[in-house]
């Protein structure tokens, strides 16, 4: 029906009777309305198209076709066994990796391999700098084991052995030995994990020879561990710093708050380590008269200079660092002359 006025509209609008006489207000009017009237029936018949496409795709059962060639398809799948055959398939693999404990053996192959990074990290980039192109595509092998197939992965494994075997100690990039700072309270053992151990003749030092055995790589993680995390906390200083310069303060009272400050963080790293505690708090009191470390007036009395006292409150000792695998990483903050 809508087709139909606006034919019988458009029809009046431009028949010659429509324009037969001199244009008027009302043969304007007249005008405006049947075009406005040809312009809602010109929608109003996209309208009745769009939904006539629709009810012939329904009536046609081509959307029905369509659906149903879908589900043919799904399932003749199912009726072939091709489903059931893949979903098998792929159940078997996974339940022949878990029995056979190949998955658990490479997952934990390359758990094994991610912790020993964490670790020994300087050492680990140190050694594949110098160990050559195999053992490094070896050593990604083994960080990524439950991607490769056991043979590969355990030829990944005498490839990096015997790389391990043949190296002859760790080294750092800047030897410590070149440092006399740094050996006045360390000696050079190639036996260490990091190729350096407390020196006995140290008052620094001397209370952490015996501490560990500087060539178990286990309880060498484990210091190391616990040093970063004391390392980690110094942040806090530099935090510190940053809020009493805001507020003000001189020199000397930011040195005498951070030097304070930095000896409490040392012996809270050692809160669940009575007997690293212990150690830490004689070595202070050998070194500095105090168990809790050198106060803000020693360290002034010494250098002679609040800015001095500041630096060193930010400093750590160079030998304990050389035997933790440190040196490298925080080389450039020594001030070495």
């Amino acid at each position: 029906m809508k087709r139909i006025a606006v034919i019988l509209i458009l029809v009046l609008l431009f028949s010659p009777a429509a324009f037969a006489e001199e244009p008027t207000a009302s043969h304007a009017d007249e005008f405006l309305t049947g075009l406005s009237q040809a312009w809602s029936g010109l929608v109003g018949m996209a309208e009745d198209a769009r939904q006539s496409l629709a009810d012939w795709a329904d009536a046609s059962g081509i959307k029905i076709w369509m659906e149903d060639t879908a589900n043919s398809i799904s399932a003749w799948a199912i009726d072939s066994g091709l489903t059931e055959w893949a979903n098998t398939a792929l159940s078997n693999v996974q339940s022949w990796a878990d029995d056979s404990g190949l998955a658990e053996w490479a997952s934990n192959i390359s758990a094994q391999a991610q912790q020993y990074i964490e670790d020994n990290r300087p050492a680990v980039e140190a050694w594949l700098a110098q160990a050559g192109e195999e053992v490094n595509r070896a050593w990604n092998t083994l960080l990524s084991a439950d991607t490769h197939t056991k043979d590969e992965v355990e030829a990944a494994l005498k490839t990096v052995s015997s790389s391990f075997g043949q190296a002859t100690g760790f080294k750092y990039v800047h030897d410590p030995r070149d440092n006399p700072e740094a050996m006045k309270d360390i000696v050079y053992n190639p036996d260490a994990v990091y190729g350096f151990s407390p020196s006995p003749d140290s008052t620094r030092l001397r209370e952490y020879v015996d501490a560990i055995d500087w060539t178990n790589a286990e309880q060498v993680a484990q210091a190391r561990a616990q040093r970063q995390a004391y390392l980690d906390s110094m942040s806090e200083l530099y935090r510190l710093i940053e809020n009493m310069l805001k507020e003000g303060n001189n020199v000397e009272t930011i040195a005498r708050a951070v030097s304070q400050r930095r000896n409490e963080l040392r012996l809270e790293a050692y809160a669940d380590d009575p007997k690293g505690l212990e150690t830490v708090k004689k070595s202070n009191l050998e070194t500095y008269g105090d168990e809790m470390g050198p106060s803000a007036d020693s360290l002034f009395q010494k250098y002679g200079s609040w800015q001095t006292v500041l630096e060193k409150a930010l400093g750590t000792n160079m030998g304990m660092d050389a035997c933790l695998g440190f040196y490298d990483v925080l080389y450039d903050y020594y001030d070495i002359q």
